[in-house]
C-alpha cells in the first residue's frame, strides 16, 4: 500500500506542474474563453448511425479583424486538441484552400502579409490560418453558387439606395428619441437603455442578468419562471468568492489525503481519473464530481473550503445551458416591457422604434433571425404612412417643433430588402445538403462550419433534422466591425463576378 501511495504522490507532483490552472470546458469540446464563447450545444440521439458526427458552427463576424484573429485561434485550438481537418465555409464551392501560398515565403513573412490582408478584410480567419500555419486542413466551400450570385446581385441593388434609406431612417429615429421622454416612463426608458448597452457589449451578461433579476423581483414577478437566469446569477456570485489558486492547492492536498484512505482499486481509479482530467479527456465537472463522490463517508469536503466552493460552483454551472439562458433573457425582457408598457401610445412608439431599428439592420446586412421573424410576422408595422402619421401627430400633441416630410424611399425598396434575406434562408438548405455530402465523401466525424450569424437558426434546425451533433461558437468581439470594409469587399466580389 505504501508503494501505491508513493506512486500517487509522484503523479500529483507531475500533475501540479503540467496543469497549473483550473478551467471550465464546455462539455467534451471546449474553446479558449479569451477567444470565443459556446452559445449552444446539441447532442444527436445516440441510436443514430451518424451520432458521432459533430459540426462546430462558428458565427462569422465578417471583416472584423479582432473576430477573425480569434476565429483563427479557435480553429488552431480545435486542430491541436480534436484533430480537426475539415473547415467548411459559405461564399464558395469546392476546394478553397490557400495553403499553396506557403511555398512563396517563410512563416514570419507570411504572417506579416496575411495580417495586413486580414485587417483589410481581403481574407478571413480560416484563410489566415491556412496561410500562416503548417496544419493539414482542408477549406471547403459549401455554398449554392446560383443562389449566392443572386444574393450578390440583390446586394448591388440595395447598395444603390442604402445611404438614402439610412438617412431617412435616422431622421425618423431622431424624432422617436425626442418623443420618448414625453411618452415613456422612467422605468421603461431605463430598461431600454440597459438592453441597448447589453446588445452593444457595453453591459456584461452577468451585470445584465443581475439587473433583470432585480427588476423582476421589484415588479413582483415570479423569479422561478427564469431558473437559468437565477442559476447564472448564483454562479457569478460564487465565482467572485472563489480563490482559484487556493482551490487548486486544496485539491492537491485533498487528493493526497484521500489516496491514503482508498484501497488499491480506488487508488488506481483516482490515478486514472486524474490523468484523464490532466489530458483534457474528461471535463472539470466530471473530475470534481468524481472527487466529491469518493470523498463521501471518508473525508468531509467542507474541510477544504475553497475546493468545496469550487465544486459547488461547477455543480451549479453544469446545469446552465447557454441557449436556454439567452432564451430566458429574451423572455424576461418581453415580460418586463409588457409590464412597463401601460398604454397604446407607448406601445405604438415602441413598435415604430423597433421597426426602424430592424430596417436599419437590414440595410447594414446585420439582421438577426429574430429580427427577420419579427419583420415577416409584423409587416403592417413597416409602412411609412403609419410612422409619419403617429410621429407628426405626437409631436403636435406635445408642442414639439419636429415634423417629418413623407418619403417613399423605404416602402419602394422593402421588397428588395426582404428578398435579400429570403435568399439567405434558401442558401441554408444548400449548406446542410453540401455538409452531409462532404462529410460522407471525406469520412470525417468532426468538422467546422463557418457562416454569418444570421444563418445560425437555419443551420441548427437543419443539423437537428439529420441528427448531427453541433456546437455554436461565437468569437470574442470587443469592438464593433467597420461595416464599410464589409461593403467594399462585397462590392469587389460583385465586380469580379461580372468580369
Amino acid at each position: 500500500m505504501y508503494s501505491i501511495r508513493m506512486l500517487v504522490l509522484v503523479f500529483i507532483c507531475v500533475f501540479c506542474i503540467c496543469n497549473s490552472a483550473l478551467s471550465l470546458p464546455a462539455g467534451d469540446y471546449s474553446v479558449p474563453s479569451d477567444l470565443g464563447i459556446v452559445k449552444e450545444a446539441f447532442d444527436a440521439p445516440s441510436g443514430n448511425k451518424d451520432c458521432a458526427r459533430m459540426i462546430i458552427h462558428i458565427q462569422d463576424a465578417h471583416c472584423n479583424y479582432e473576430a477573425q484573429k480569434n476565429m483563427a485561434g479557435i480553429l488552431e485550438h480545435l486542430v491541436e486538441n480534436y484533430n480537426l481537418k475539415l473547415v467548411m465555409v459559405e461564399g464558395g464551392n469546392g476546394n478553397v484552400n490557400l495553403d499553396f501560398l506557403r511555398s512563396y515565403a517563410d512563416k514570419i513573412s507570411r504572417q506579416e502579409i496575411a495580417d495586413k490582408y486580414l485587417k483589410m478584410g481581403k481574407i478571413s480567419g480560416e484563410e489566415y490560418l491556412d496561410i500562416v500555419s503548417d496544419y493539414d486542413i482542408e477549406l471547403y466551400g459549401i455554398d449554392d453558387e446560383p443562389l449566392y450570385d443572386m444574393q450578390l446581385d440583390n446586394f448591388s441593388n440595395i447598395d444603390k439606395i442604402r445611404e438614402k434609406c439610412l438617412q431617412y431612417v435616422k431622421k425618423l429615429s431622431g424624432v422617436v428619441s425626442v418623443l420618448k421622454p414625453f411618452i415613456y416612463s422612467e422605468q421603461l426608458r431605463q430598461l431600454e437603455e440597459k438592453k441597448s448597452k447589453y446588445k452593444e457589449n457595453a453591459f456584461s451578461l452577468a451585470d445584465y442578468s443581475q439587473y433583470l433579476t432585480e427588476i423582476i423581483i421589484n415588479k413582483g414577478m415570479k423569479l422561478k419562471a427564469y431558473p437559468q437566469i437565477s442559476k447564472f446569477c448564483r454562479t457569478v456570485r460564487l465565482e467572485k468568492d472563489i480563490d482559484f489558486q487556493l482551490a487548486e492547492q486544496e485539491r492537491n492536498t485533498f487528493v493526497k489525503d484521500i489516496a491514503g484512505l482508498l484501497d488499491e482499486a480506488g487508488v488506481n481509479e483516482l490515478i486514472n481519473m486524474t490523468k484523464e482530467f490532466k489530458e483534457k479527456n474528461i471535463s472539470a465537472q466530471e473530475y470534481y464530481t468524481f472527487l466529491k463522490f469518493i470523498s463521501e463517508e471518508k473525508v468531509d469536503l467542507k474541510s477544504y473550503p475553497h475546493l468545496n466552493n469550487y465544486v459547488d460552483y461547477l455543480t451549479l454551472s453544469k446545469d446552465i445551458e447557454a441557449k436556454s439562458l439567452l432564451e430566458e433573457i429574451s423572455q424576461a425582457e418581453k415580460a418586463l416591457f409588457e409590464a412597463y408598457l401601460t398604454n397604446n401610445e407607448q406601445r405604438e412608439l415602441r413598435d415604430i422604434d423597433k421597426a426602424l431599428k430592424i430596417i436599419s439592420r437590414m440595410l447594414n446586412l446585420e439582421l438577426t433571425p429574430d429580427g427577420y421573424t419579427f419583420f415577416k410576422v409584423n409587416k403592417h408595422l413597416f409602412h411609412n404612412d403609419y410612422w409619419i402619421n403617429f410621429l407628426n401627430r405626437s409631436c403636435a400633441k406635445y408642442n414639439l417643433p419636429e415634423k417629418i416630410s413623407p418619403s417613399n424611399i423605404i416602402d419602394a425598396n422593402l421588397n428588395l430588402l426582404e428578398e435579400f434575406y429570403r435568399l439567405g434562408t434558401e442558401r441554408e438548405k444548400a449548406f446542410i445538403k453540401n455538409v452531409v455530402k462532404k462529410m460522407n465523401d471525406s469520412d470525417e466525424n468532426i468538422a467546422v462550419l463557418i457562416t454569418g450569424g444570421f444563418h445560425t437558426l437555419g443551420i441548427t434546425r437543419g443539423l437537428k433534422s439529420i441528427d448531427y451533433s453541433y456546437l455554436v461558437v461565437a468569437p470574442i468581439v470587443s469592438v464593433n466591425k467597420d461595416s464599410s470594409i464589409y461593403f467594399s469587399v462585397l462590392r469587389e466580389e460583385r465586380k469580379q463576378n461580372l468580369e
